[in-house]
Protein backbone atom coordinates (compact mmCIF):
# COMPACT_ATOMS: atom_id res chain seq x y z
CA UNK A 1 0.00 0.00 0.00
CA UNK A 2 1.06 3.44 -0.67
CA UNK A 3 0.57 6.58 1.14
CA UNK A 4 -0.33 9.86 0.17
CA UNK A 5 2.43 11.65 0.84
CA UNK A 6 4.80 9.08 -1.16
CA UNK A 7 7.13 10.83 -3.57
CA UNK A 8 6.54 10.45 -6.89
CA UNK A 9 7.48 11.64 -10.72
CA UNK A 10 4.67 13.18 -12.70
CA UNK A 11 5.69 14.75 -16.13
CA UNK A 12 9.40 14.82 -15.51
CA UNK A 13 8.76 16.59 -11.90
CA UNK A 14 8.34 15.62 -8.15
CA UNK A 15 5.08 16.03 -6.34
CA UNK A 16 3.35 13.83 -3.67
CA UNK A 17 0.52 10.95 -4.87
CA UNK A 18 -1.91 13.44 -3.23
CA UNK A 19 -1.18 16.41 -5.40
CA UNK A 20 -1.11 14.62 -8.60
CA UNK A 21 -4.34 13.31 -7.43
CA UNK A 22 -5.36 16.44 -7.59
CA UNK A 23 -3.70 18.22 -10.72
CA UNK A 24 -5.49 14.90 -12.69
CA UNK A 25 -8.91 16.13 -11.52
CA UNK A 26 -8.47 20.08 -12.28
CA UNK A 27 -7.30 19.05 -15.79
CA UNK A 28 -10.43 16.80 -16.32
CA UNK A 29 -12.90 19.42 -14.89
CA UNK A 30 -11.34 21.95 -16.97
CA UNK A 31 -10.59 19.92 -20.14
CA UNK A 32 -7.02 21.65 -20.51
CA UNK A 33 -3.36 20.28 -20.70
CA UNK A 34 -1.70 21.13 -17.52
CA UNK A 35 1.94 21.88 -18.33
CA UNK A 36 4.55 22.05 -15.76
CA UNK A 37 6.60 24.77 -15.02
CA UNK A 38 7.74 23.93 -11.71
CA UNK A 39 7.47 21.06 -9.22
CA UNK A 40 7.25 20.38 -5.36
CA UNK A 41 10.14 19.55 -3.37
CA UNK A 42 12.51 22.19 -5.30
CA UNK A 43 14.06 23.78 -2.83
CA UNK A 44 16.54 26.72 -3.32
CA UNK A 45 15.56 25.62 -7.57
CA UNK A 46 13.91 29.20 -8.21
CA UNK A 47 14.53 32.53 -6.08
CA UNK A 48 11.54 34.35 -6.62
CA UNK A 49 9.46 31.62 -5.15
CA UNK A 50 10.96 32.65 -1.92
CA UNK A 51 10.35 28.67 -0.05
CA UNK A 52 7.19 27.86 -1.53
CA UNK A 53 8.19 25.43 -3.69
CA UNK A 54 10.81 23.68 -1.13
CA UNK A 55 7.46 21.37 -0.02
CA UNK A 56 4.44 20.90 -1.90
CA UNK A 57 3.19 23.22 -4.62
CA UNK A 58 3.39 23.67 -8.28
CA UNK A 59 3.58 26.20 -11.35
CA UNK A 60 1.77 25.63 -14.48
CA UNK A 61 2.63 27.28 -17.57
CA UNK A 62 -0.21 29.27 -18.83
CA UNK A 63 1.32 31.68 -21.33
CA UNK A 64 0.13 28.86 -24.31
CA UNK A 65 -3.41 29.33 -22.82
CA UNK A 66 -6.77 31.66 -24.07
CA UNK A 67 -7.99 33.41 -21.50
CA UNK A 68 -11.22 31.40 -21.72
CA UNK A 69 -8.67 28.24 -20.60
CA UNK A 70 -7.08 30.07 -18.05
CA UNK A 71 -9.98 30.89 -16.26
CA UNK A 72 -11.02 27.07 -16.84
CA UNK A 73 -8.16 25.73 -15.23
CA UNK A 74 -7.74 28.09 -12.39
CA UNK A 75 -11.22 27.58 -11.56
CA UNK A 76 -10.84 23.80 -11.38
CA UNK A 77 -7.52 24.29 -9.67
CA UNK A 78 -9.50 25.53 -6.65
CA UNK A 79 -12.37 23.71 -7.30
CA UNK A 80 -9.91 20.72 -6.27
CA UNK A 81 -8.75 22.08 -3.11
CA UNK A 82 -5.68 24.28 -4.00
CA UNK A 83 -5.15 27.92 -3.25
CA UNK A 84 -4.25 28.87 -6.57
CA UNK A 85 -3.46 32.29 -8.50
CA UNK A 86 -2.55 33.47 -12.24
CA UNK A 87 0.77 35.30 -12.35
CA UNK A 88 1.38 37.58 -15.23
CA UNK A 89 4.07 40.55 -16.22
CA UNK A 90 5.58 42.63 -15.54
CA UNK A 91 6.54 40.61 -12.13
CA UNK A 92 6.55 37.17 -13.55
CA UNK A 93 6.02 35.00 -15.92
CA UNK A 94 2.61 34.23 -17.46
CA UNK A 95 2.47 31.40 -14.53
CA UNK A 96 -0.70 29.58 -12.40
CA UNK A 97 0.89 29.00 -8.93
CA UNK A 98 -0.85 26.59 -6.90
CA UNK A 99 -0.24 25.39 -3.16
CA UNK A 100 -2.25 22.04 -2.05
CA UNK A 101 -4.78 23.30 0.91
CA UNK A 102 -4.68 20.48 3.62
CA UNK A 103 -1.53 19.27 2.85
CA UNK A 104 1.46 18.20 5.30
CA UNK A 105 4.10 18.76 2.81
CA UNK A 106 3.43 22.21 2.27
CA UNK A 107 6.66 24.42 3.21
CA UNK A 108 5.92 27.43 6.45
CA UNK A 109 6.01 30.02 3.35
CA UNK A 110 3.48 28.09 1.17
CA UNK A 111 1.46 27.89 4.59
CA UNK A 112 1.68 31.27 4.96
CA UNK A 113 0.43 31.81 1.45
CA UNK A 114 -2.83 29.19 1.80
CA UNK A 115 -3.98 31.70 4.91
CA UNK A 116 -3.10 34.81 2.57
CA UNK A 117 -5.22 32.83 0.03
CA UNK A 118 -8.24 32.22 2.56
CA UNK A 119 -8.21 36.31 3.92
CA UNK A 120 -9.26 36.66 -0.10
CA UNK A 121 -5.68 37.94 -0.27
CA UNK A 122 -2.98 37.79 -3.32
CA UNK A 123 -0.72 35.05 -1.57
CA UNK A 124 2.34 37.66 -2.29
CA UNK A 125 4.95 40.01 -0.03
CA UNK A 126 2.07 43.03 -0.22
CA UNK A 127 -0.89 41.01 0.96
CA UNK A 128 -2.81 42.70 -1.53
CA UNK A 129 -7.09 41.59 -1.92
CA UNK A 130 -7.59 39.56 -4.86
CA UNK A 131 -11.03 39.63 -6.05
CA UNK A 132 -11.23 36.41 -8.57
CA UNK A 133 -13.06 33.25 -7.73
CA UNK A 134 -12.91 31.52 -4.27
CA UNK A 135 -15.31 28.58 -4.08
CA UNK A 136 -17.74 28.27 -1.03
CA UNK A 137 -17.96 26.44 0.74
CA UNK A 138 -13.85 25.91 1.11
CA UNK A 139 -12.29 22.91 -0.81
CA UNK A 140 -9.92 20.70 0.03
CA UNK A 141 -9.31 16.91 -1.11
CA UNK A 142 -9.90 13.51 -0.41
CA UNK A 143 -7.12 11.41 -1.20
CA UNK A 144 -9.34 7.97 -0.05
CA UNK A 145 -11.98 9.62 -2.21
CA UNK A 146 -10.41 11.24 -4.81
CA UNK A 147 -12.22 14.31 -5.08
CA UNK A 148 -12.89 17.67 -3.69
CA UNK A 149 -14.55 18.00 -0.34
CA UNK A 150 -15.17 20.64 2.26
CA UNK A 151 -12.78 21.94 4.42
CA UNK A 152 -13.25 24.08 7.17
Amino acid sequence: MFSKYDRMTWRGYKFNRRTVRMLKWAERRSGVPIRIAQGSFNKGGVAASAGTHDGSSVDIKVVHLSTSQRVALIHALKDAGFAAAVRKPPAFGWHIHAIPTGDAQVSPAAAAQIRSYDRHRDMLAGDNYDPTYRPSPKRGYSFLRNRPVRRK
